[in-house]
């Protein structure tokens, strides 16, 4: 059985794997997740001169919009488990002329902040993938000051997400997966409403709100939500990997087909959800 190290220095691997396609669709991604990282952002009253933790920063939203609008004379720290993901984020920053952030690799259970340093904390699916989540929220509550807010976003459930959800259904009638032990770090692994937001009350977090938030990968066409998902989605690379070139154009054709559902007047559009929880730190 893996422990939570080996866990994490496979996650670590993975992401340092992907940064590359992750840097390329950048752009699309935000688009795509923009009303989630506004929802979760604008949950949090937050001050010019704040000190913010964002947690999972990958390429570095919401954390690098964060710095520039919200807390243009306070200071936002991005934390990642990969290196080769956090140096996107640091050339993000820098081509935006932002230099009010600091950048950190590390696992969010082990965080070199003092206790009570931050005014705020956010993190845009992250939590999911974490092995060990009631310990990452009891180490993000030493590092919250009293009364500071976190605000987070995890996938909900997958009938609710065929964006993530329809290339791997057809994926896994091709090629034979491994299936996850329950609770295994994943995707849709806090999809149950009130699952997290049931981890934070446990941890003593009062103000707990999980708020459900619908949008949809949208683009011009069904080849591009293709390419972007098999660049940027770990189990659809791994699936698509497993299989020999005639699965592959199966798998791909039948994808395609399915998709074709969500065409509508020259433009593709699939649906995606998530949930937004967030909760304060108490005195």
């Amino acid at each position: 059985m893996n422990t939570n190290q080996d866990i994490k220095n496979q996650q670590e691997a993975t992401w340092n794997k992907f940064s590359g396609g992750w840097k390329k669709w950048d752009n699309q991604n935000n688009t795509f997740t923009g009303i989630v990282s506004k929802t979760l952002v604008n949950a949090i009253p937050f001050k010019p001169t704040d000190h913010v933790l964002d947690i999972a920063s990958g390429t570095g939203e919401p954390g690098i919009s964060i710095a520039a609008n919200k807390v243009p004379q306070g200071r936002v720290e991005l934390t990642d488990i990969s290196e080769h993901m956090l140096n996107v984020a640091k050339g993000f920053a820098e081509e935006r002329g932002i230099t009010n952030i600091g950048i950190h690799q590390c696992p969010v259970d082990a965080l070199p902040f003092a206790d009570n340093t931050f005014d705020a904390v956010t993190g845009r699916f992250g939590f999911m993938f974490f092995p060990d989540m009631a310990a990452a929220i009891t180490e993000l509550k030493r590092v919250m000051k009293p009364d500071a807010m976190l605000s987070t976003a995890v996938w909900a459930s997958p009938d609710k997400n065929p964006f993530g959800a329809l290339p791997m259904s057809i994926i896994n009638k091709h090629v034979e997966m491994p299936v996850p032990p329950p609770g295994a770090p994943g995707m849709f692994r806090c999809a149950k409403p009130g699952m997290l937001a049931g981890l934070f009350k446990e941890q003593g977090f009062t103000d707990v709100i999980e708020t459900e938030v619908l949008f949809a990968f949208s683009t011009d066409t069904i080849d591009t939500y293709w390419k972007f998902t098999t660049e940027l989605a770990a189990p659809v690379v791994a699936g698509m990997a497993k299989a020999g070139d005639a699965a592959k154009a199966k798998i791909k054709e039948e994808v395609f087909a399915a998709c074709e559902q969500y065409m509508h007047d020259g433009k593709f559009k699939i649906p995606a959800a998530a949930l937004v929880i967030t909760a304060r730190k108490g005195h």
